[in-house]
C-alpha cells in the first residue's frame, strides 16, 4: 500500500496527476513518490511527529518529479492553489454561520504590532 493514499492533504494529488499525466505514467509517478516518502520517514522514526510532517509528502512529490524531468514546482503550485481555494471555501461556509465570527475573534490571539 501507498503510504500517501492515507495523507487526507495530497490524496486529490493523485487526481491532479492523472488531469496532467497519462494514468500509467501518473500511476508511477504516485507510487514512486510513495517509495520516496517512505524512504524519508525510514531515515527519522520521529520525523513524521514533528511539525514539518505535512511537508514530507511534498517534499517526496517533489524529488520524484524533478527526478522524472517534470515541472514539479510548477504542479505542486498549482495543487497548492486549488487546495486553498477549497480550504477558502470550507472557511466561508464556517464562518457564515450566525456568532460563528464573533465565536473565532474571540478565542484568537492577534496582536496588530506583530503584523
Amino acid at each position: 500500500m501507498n503510504p500517501l493514499d492515507s495523507e487526507w492533504f495530497y490524496r486529490d494529488f493523485h487526481k491532479s496527476l492523472r488531469e496532467v499525466f497519462p494514468k500509467y505514467q501518473a500511476d508511477e509517478l504516485w507510487e514512486d513518490a510513495g517509495r520516496e516518502y517512505k524512504r524519508i520517514l525510514s531515515q527519522d522514526t520521529k520525523i513524521k511527529q514533528r511539525k514539518g510532517a505535512m511537508v514530507l509528502p511534498a517534499a517526496a512529490f517533489y524529488r520524484t518529479l524533478r527526478k522524472h524531468g517534470k515541472d514539479a514546482s510548477g504542479l505542486l503550485n498549482q495543487y497548492g492553489k486549488l487546495m486553498g481555494r477549497r480550504f477558502a471555501g470550507i472557511i466561508h461556509v464556517f464562518t457564515s454561520l450566525p456568532g460563528v465570527d464573533r465565536f473565532v475573534w474571540r478565542h484568537v490571539e492577534f496582536d496588530l504590532e506583530k503584523v
